[in-house]
């Protein structure tokens, strides 16, 4: 089994049903230390408003939501893309209450995928509320705005649909943060190995790899596939605009 297929297969055994939301690796690895990076409250929209961590901005872990190691078809993707952790807003409490959106999470971190229009679910006009589609539709939209004149489209939205069937991404850290988290745990360890394994030996249907954010901590080779951001300024702006050095790089890779 290669480190790809080990890290999908270490999130198919997430099995967290209620807050905290911690994979059970993570969660027995910590010491008292790391565990110190997370906190118990808030699990809930009401709580959180209620609590002083709204008013900080901290590199605690909300682990009153779920994680998002990764989005789209990570088998399948033609072009990935690495990041560092999903971000935090707290709107995110409210969004999970959301059954259609909660199951897709829980679909996604399961790459239970089949029969999705848009593997990559933050690609989703139905989930144009969210921060997550307005995030990610914001990098991509320059790529899907190219993909609708090249491949012919009709629509704005079959661009869309067309983008998230051949994209995927992954974040160093799974877990919710206002600010990225320096911590070696069992996830973290994972994601690393699939992201080297993907530079060094791709699958055949994989043509670009982007390292948008962490570098260093990525430790991915530079290969002809790969695209590294690694001044400062590429890394805060993770820009996929057509004219970027990743940008191009999956444009091309999925056309």
């Amino acid at each position: 089994m290669n480190p790809l297929d080990e890290y999908i297969n270490y999130w198919r055994r997430f099995a967290a049903a209620k807050p905290p939301y911690l994979h059970a690796d993570d969660d027995n690895a910590m010491t008292k230390r790391q565990w110190g990076k997370f906190h118990d409250k808030p699990y809930d929209f009401e709580s959180y408003v209620a609590s002083p961590w709204q008013n900080e901005k901290t590199t605690i872990f909300h682990t009153g939501l779920l994680p998002q190691p990764h989005l789209g078809k990570l088998e399948s993707a033609k072009a990935i893309v690495l990041m560092t952790n999903p971000g935090f807003d707290v709107s995110d409490y409210w969004a999970e209450k959301n059954p259609a959106l909660y199951k897709d999470l829980f679909a996604t971190i399961h790459q239970n995928l089949s029969g999705f229009d848009f593997p990559f679910i933050f690609l989703d006009p139905k989930y144009c509320w969210h921060g997550g589609f307005k995030w990610w539709e914001r990098k991509f939209r320059d790529i899907a705005t190219h993909v609708k004149e090249i491949k012919g489209l009709s629509t704005y939205y079959d661009a869309l649909r067309y983008v998230a069937n051949h994209v995927a991404a992954i974040e160093s850290n799974p877990y919710h943060s206002k600010n990225a988290v320096n911590i070696e745990i069992p996830s973290v360890i994972m994601a690393r190995r699939a992201a080297q394994f993907l530079g060094d030996v791709p699958p055949p249907t994989l043509n670009a790899l982007v390292i948008c954010r962490s570098v260093q901590k990525w430790g991915v080779r530079d290969q002809d596939h790969v695209v590294q951001y690694r001044t400062s300024g590429a890394a805060q702006s993770a820009s996929l605009k057509i004219g970027s050095a990743g940008g191009n790089a999956v444009l091309k890779a999925i056309t």
